[in-house]
């Protein structure tokens, strides 16, 4: 027998009679050749990377949940009433300005630069930021777009106050100065309805899955359904909101980034 050593350290036994030729051309074979090992690059970023990106990201978050609901609301409202919009260009019949119900913009496919085609959920997309690296990211994360949602909330309610009669405002006004946990818990309902998506999942997930003798009727009703609708998924956000409260309920949304 022909003895000889393959590149990668391997003896194999060839027949008396083997042609170099032929023993070369086997030893060349892949499974014979030194395998060259790859570099074990740590890709992850560290705490002082991974926390400010993250902050970007919960904010991104935030932002792509609350065109969503913008979209979806419009979208349903549209659906139900037919109430469509001004088209301008080439979409209006004049070619200037016009207007055309919902059923028509659909069958058209009318669309705009922000949120796609009218019945159709493609709203425009912001950069993906890059999931965290650590668990104080993916904590920062949850905390950020929470956040997000809840300075949004804040806006909302203030404007509420603004657009009201002058004395309906001071009544709102006043409640919010003597109830300041009724106005956080509003806030956070907001918050919950416009920075996340109604597929999200929810602390009542989490309690469904790992705790179940602590399982109820109202934590079944707010688990994450995909049969779900797009007003129900948010009304059970809202709903959840209120029922935790904001600050504790910002640090269970983190558990998807964990």
């Amino acid at each position: 027998m022909i003895e000889r050593q393959a590149p990668n350290g391997t003896t194999i036994q060839f027949p008396e009679g083997t042609s170099e030729a032929d023993i070369n051309a086997y030893l060349s074979l892949e499974k014979y050749q030194v395998q060259e090992e790859e570099e074990n690059v740590n890709s992850e970023r560290g705490l002082v990377s991974d926390v400010p990106l993250q902050i970007l990201g919960g904010v991104r978050d935030g932002v792509q949940a609350t065109l969503g609901f913008v979209e979806g609301l419009g979208d349903t409202l549209g659906e139900k009433t037919n109430i469509g919009a001004l088209t301008f260009g080439d979409e209006a019949d004049n070619g200037i300005i016009g207007y055309k119900s919902h059923d028509e913009l659909v069958a058209d496919g009318s669309s705009n630069a922000i949120f796609g085609k009218f019945g159709v959920k493609d709203a425009i997309q912001l950069p993906k930021v890059d999931a965290p690296d650590t668990v104080s990211g993916g904590l920062i994360r949850g905390v950020s777009q929470f956040a997000t949602g809840w300075l949004t909330g804040g806006r909302l309610l203030k404007g509420a106050t603004a657009i009201s009669s002058t004395g309906t405002a001071i009544k709102i006004t006043k409640a919010t100065l003597n109830n300041p946990i009724k106005t956080s818990l509003a806030k956070g309902a907001v918050a919950d309805t416009l920075a996340f998506d109604e597929e999200v999942g929810r602390f009542a997930d989490i309690v469904n899955e790992f705790a179940p003798s602590l399982s109820n009727p109202l934590t079944d009703y707010l688990s994450s359904d995909p049969e779900d609708t797009f007003w129900e998924g948010r009304f059970k956000n809202a709903l959840e909101g209120l029922v935790l409260g904001g600050a504790v309920e910002s640090i269970f949304r983190t558990t998807r980034y964990m």
